[in-house]
């Protein structure tokens, strides 16, 4: 899967419209670079709809408390098929152990499965093969 790019929280709303997995981010914003610096994926969900999931999203307040100061929240997101999205977001759960992820760190409950992503996914591995 391909991680097109991350959003800031404050740009969530350009988010895309399609079935995928995102991930949440904890970092700075280095205005000099213009990059953004990831300093830990501290949640990882999947949605139907990205965008639609994030103007209003839950854990919101969560994501922003996990932040040290002078921290901000990204996303990044890669469009995974509705057959598989469950799949490939327990697997990714399981294998990084996010810690604002409250199911699915202790217990993978599929079969043998290989994720493989590129892009925009700093600090996730790129190859993982969960059972």
């Amino acid at each position: 899967m391909h991680f097109q790019g991350s959003t800031s929280d404050g740009a969530r709303s350009y988010m895309p419209e399609y079935c995928g997995v995102y991930l949440v981010y904890r970092g700075i914003w280095s205005e000099k670079d213009k990059l953004f610096y990831c300093h830990e994926i501290i949640y990882i969900g999947k949605a139907d709809n990205i965008k639609q999931r994030h103007i209003n999203h839950e854990r919101r307040n969560d994501f922003f408390a996990a932040c040290r100061p002078g921290e901000i929240v990204f996303y990044s997101y890669a469009e995974v098929p509705a057959t598989s999205v469950d799949c490939v977001e327990a697997a990714l759960i399981y294998h990084t152990q996010p810690r604002l992820n409250d199911k699915g760190k202790d217990t993978f409950p599929y079969g043998k499965t290989h994720v493989v992503s590129d892009g925009a996914c700093a600090l996730l591995d790129t190859d993982i093969v969960v059972e």
